[in-house]
């Protein structure tokens, strides 16, 4: 059997310039994605870009792509079309100021700083993924069945062209031989419209957008066991429904379309585990805690016990190892954490147990989406590990630093705050037969319900047939509301 993620259920929160998507395992939320529609992320979309500036002391070009800022191209991310060869320090000439290039983002503008790019190309199906600049077949570390393995990667090597490179996906493991030859078909095919609208580009345009968030989600659904799929908005559902009787009708009878009345997440009592990940301390079933530190340079996570030593010092602290073990790898999941971790894990005095508490944090960080590469513990007794950068964590997308405090925490910001009060408005409107709700509240969050928010307030009115007012008031701090009903 090859190894793969069992998952209870997948849900799908659609809101007016917000899409909230969680993954729950064994009733707890294991991933949380979070996509903000009025600053949609980049990454993966296609461009046909023209290079702005060479940078020799970066190795580095500036490429002009159709955006408010130029991307950064690493030369070490430049391939050349004819020979699908990295470029070096004798071929840098090749490519100069003005030269039309064709980009993918890999990586988001970040404050002052543009979107990385690559030449590599991926393109992205069910089963497989096409990489331009390779010419070699991989095959996902999660398909652990030799045997499968072999009969992947010798199938697809017998239809790979010299100047292809594929990565079989997981689902590629329970896929028949037909779908997968399909998925290429279809890659190639969307390949060669790339370069075709490149062709006839005469400026920087975008040649290729990434999946919206409800296909990107299910698209990555795909090779997850997954009981069921739960979609909380009408018009996202008959998206979700299309996308997957093209790409994957195995998903079809796994999606449902939520009629509650209460919002999706908290209909699923998940609005504390969305809470206990924006804290620096989360609670362990024994009564022990994680305290998580970030610094610029890496993420320090400190276990403490609850202080009791039954069964004797070294059993405690063993037993309350393996709870934060597996308490680590869910949060770092869930709060999309990346770069260096150092854990601080109880002391242990016997080698077999921190070989065994190594073993299971291993075992839980192998269902991670990203790649984790656990380093093992050094000298000084702290466990060092990595997990890839990818999309922001989600402490930077619904928080932002405390005003109050010069930095040292961290407050909801006002936008997340506003979809909150919406939320609440949407639950107590529905109770009440009132004319209309009042929303009192403070300015920062008045600011965003009547600017970027505003849409999302408008669909609120419309799909309850009532009226809502805004009322600022500046006593009340930032992140507090209150509703009021009007007369019936």
């Amino acid at each position: 059997m090859c190894k793969t993620n069992w998952v209870d259920k997948a849900l799908i929160e659609v809101r007016p310039g917000r899409i909230r998507s969680g993954l729950i395992s064994k009733g707890r939320l294991v991933e949380l994605i979070v996509d903000d529609l009025n600053f949609p992320s980049l990454v993966g979309n296609i461009y046909q870009g023209r290079i702005e500036k060479v940078v020799h002391s970066l190795n580095a070009f500036f490429v002009d792509i159709g955006i408010e800022r130029s991307g950064f191209l690493p030369m070490t991310e430049v391939v050349m079309d004819s020979e699908k060869s990295t470029f070096g320090k004798n071929d840098i000439g090749l490519l100069c100021e003005g030269d039309k290039i064709i980009v993918q983002v890999k990586k988001d503008p970040i404050e002052f700083k543009g979107p990385k790019l690559t030449t590599n190309l991926t393109l992205i199906s069910p089963t497989v993924i096409l990489k331009t600049g390779e010419n070699n077949v991989k095959i996902s570390r999660r398909i652990h069945c030799d045997e499968t393995r072999l009969l992947l990667k010798s199938m697809i090597d017998g239809i790979a062209n010299s100047d292809e490179g594929f990565i079989a996906r997981t689902a590629a493991a329970k896929a028949p031989e037909q779908v997968i030859k399909s998925d290429i078909t279809m890659l190639r095919e969307e390949y060669l419209e790339i370069l075709n609208k490149s062709q006839k580009a005469r400026k920087p345009i975008k040649l290729l957008h990434c999946l919206g968030s409800v296909e990107r989600v299910l698209r990555d659904l795909i090779p997850i066991n997954i009981k069921k799929i739960i979609i909380d908005d009408a018009p996202a559902f008959l998206i979700a429904k299309r996308f997957v009787e093209k790409r994957a009708p195995a998903l079809k009878d796994l999606l449902q379309c939520y009629k509650g009345t209460r919002p999706l997440f908290e209909d699923e009592k998940l609005i504390d585990d969305i809470e206990q990940a924006m804290s620096a301390e989360v609670k362990l079933p024994s009564g022990g805690s994680l305290i998580f530190s970030e610094t610029p340079a890496l993420i320090a996570i400190d276990v403490n016990t609850a202080g009791t030593s039954k069964g004797g010092h070294d059993r405690s602290s063993f037993e309350t190892n393996l709870e934060a073990a597996a308490e680590i790898a869910r949060q770092i999941r869930l709060r999309n954490l990346s770069g260096l971790f150092v854990i601080d894990f109880v002391s242990m005095k016997s080698q077999s147990n921190k070989d065994k508490v190594q073993r299971i944090f291993k075992k839980f960080v192998s269902s991670d989406s990203e790649t984790v590469f656990v380093g093992g513990f050094t000298r000084f007794g702290l466990m060092e590990f990595t997990r890839r950068r990818g999309r922001p964590s989600l402490n930077s997308i619904l928080s932002e630093v405390c005003e109050y405090c010069n930095g040292k925490g961290s407050s909801f910001t006002p936008i997340t705050c506003g979809f909150r009060a919406l939320d609440r408005l949407r639950v107590e409107c529905k109770k009440q037969t009132s004319r209309g709700m009042e929303l009192k509240t403070s300015k920062a969050i008045a600011k965003v319900l009547k600017g970027e928010l505003k849409s999302a307030l408008y669909s609120l009115e419309i799909e309850l047939g009532k009226k809502i007012s805004i009322i600022e008031d500046g006593s009340y701090c930032d992140e507090y509301f209150e509703i009021i009903c009007r007369g019936s």
